[in-house]
């Protein structure tokens, strides 16, 4: 094996299925951000239970699910680039 193998070793076939989960972990994590987005413009919600009319706070949930689905984001694409923890995480070469 050469210098220039061992530096940048080929592909297997896993990448494909890598970069697949991490494209729908992407969609889903846009998708839970703007539930949140929603249920914290979104004050209130109104349901109807025997008659009688429930009043609910949404921004908690909002935020819970903004943040999760950021969180999400950053997962997937820190999984893209392939690497095993963010940019911004300390290596222990750092230290």
């Amino acid at each position: 094996m050469s210098y220039e193998e061992r530096l940048h070793p080929r592909p297997t076939g896993w990448v494909g299925w890598i970069l697949f989960a991490s494209c729908v972990m992407i969609v889903n994590g846009l998708f839970t951000s703007i539930e949140g987005l929603a249920g914290i413009f979104r004050d209130e919600t109104f349901f109807l239970a025997e008659g009688e009319v429930l009043v609910l706070d949404d921004t908690a949930w909002g935020w819970i699910h903004l943040l999760l689905g950021l969180a999400v984001i950053a997962t997937a694409s820190s999984s893209t680039r392939a690497r095993s923890r963010p940019g911004w995480w300390p290596s222990a070469s750092s230290c």
